[in-house]
């Protein structure tokens, strides 16, 4: 009997550590390790008197013993774990779940993580850029796909809660009202944002995002389908780092009223053409905040408009001008008289 002990425990330890250099596969690791703890305990137990109890604890002693060891030589040779599941986000973004911590594997790149709280930590390219209405074209069979795994979305942003919730639900363009990154928006199907933190005037309805975020849950209701995204990294999209100034200028000279306190003189519109389809009006960005009327008279001289305390600045392509009564007027530089202005908006 001790010579069939001694072959147990060293097929046992042989199966056991095997795994951790040789096998090439996470699936026949794991079975190997199995298999090893289950022999390796057999090798233990057999031919001696042991409790019920000193039974169950070395399978649980040699169990805890490998996980410890497990997780000495995933960090120490920057390995995958074997006491993992593994969840293939991409060709370059592997991450594996294990009890208590998770390893992330970005190309050649190792991260290892204490706990559950499953953070993007690669290049933002290595995972492949999928549209919102692609992926929610059937949110359940999306979810089933993408469960547990890192997902790299864009899309345009349909709700913002306070500072740590965003949603991105799929959407149709209405081609007959496309400005301000107008949208009709399906909210029967969503991708929620949850966890996140962000300041005041980040991000507004409709704009286009891109996020990086970790797929932990999938709800459903008489009327909606959510898929939940935890620990997003949000990316702001490149598209709104230049824009094209359009100045529509008309032969009329009547002030119109475009916006709250914002008036139009000889033009029908000012607008930031970002690309095709986002263009924005100049009113629309001030009244959203996305633009500042400091940020536009910034470094503008500017010359008091005469027998008045309203302010006028010359830009290149049209003039501004502030009046007393705080009304905004955006003008047709070929004007010719702009001294009374502003008296016929006192009462807008």
């Amino acid at each position: 009997m001790k010579k069939i002990k001694s072959i147990l425990i060293i097929l046992g330890l042989f199966l056991s550590i095997v795994p951790f250099f040789i096998v090439p596969y996470l699936v026949l690791k794991l079975i190997s390790l199995l298999v090893g703890i289950i022999i390796l305990s057999l090798g233990i137990i057999i031919n001696m008197k042991h409790s019920l109890i000193r039974i169950i604890l070395i399978p649980i002693i040699l169990m805890l013993a490998f996980y410890f060891i497990d997780i000495g030589v995933s960090n120490l040779f920057k390995k995958p774990p074997i006491i993992a599941i593994k969840n293939k986000s991409s060709n370059k973004v592997v991450n594996y779940n294990g009890i208590f911590y998770y390893v992330v594997t970005c190309d050649k790149e190792y991260y290892f993580q204490k706990g559950t709280n499953y953070k993007y930590m690669c290049k933002n390219d290595d995972i492949k850029v999928t549209d919102i209405n692609e992926y929610l074209e059937n949110p359940e069979e999306s979810y089933r796909y993408t469960k547990n795994k890192f997902i790299h979305l864009t899309g345009k942003i349909n709700t913002i809660v306070g500072d740590s919730l965003l949603s991105l639900n799929a959407y149709n363009k209405d081609e007959d009202n496309t400005l301000n990154g107008y949208v009709n928006f399906d909210t029967g199907k969503k991708v929620v944002l949850s966890d996140i933190k962000i300041s005041p005037n980040d991000f507004y309805i409709y704009d286009i995002i891109e996020v990086i975020g970790y797929v932990s849950n999938y709800k459903i209701t008489e009327d909606s389908e959510e898929i939940i995204l935890n620990n997003c990294k949000i990316i702001k999209s490149k598209i709104y780092d230049n824009y094209t100034l359009i100045v529509n200028e008309i032969n009329t000279y009547n002030k119109v009223l475009a916006n709250d306190k914002i008036y139009y003189a000889g033009l029908s519109g000012i607008y930031y053409k970002y690309t095709e389809d986002n263009i924005y009006s100049i009113d629309y960005l001030l009244t959203d905040k996305r633009e500042t009327i400091e940020s536009l008279i910034q470094n503008e001289e500017e010359a008091l408009i005469p027998d008045t305390e309203d302010i006028l600045y010359e830009k290149e392509k049209y003039n501004i001008i502030l009046c007393k009564n705080e009304n905004i007027i955006f003008a047709n530089k070929k004007m010719p008289n702009i001294a009374n202005i502003c008296e016929d908006t006192s009462n807008s």
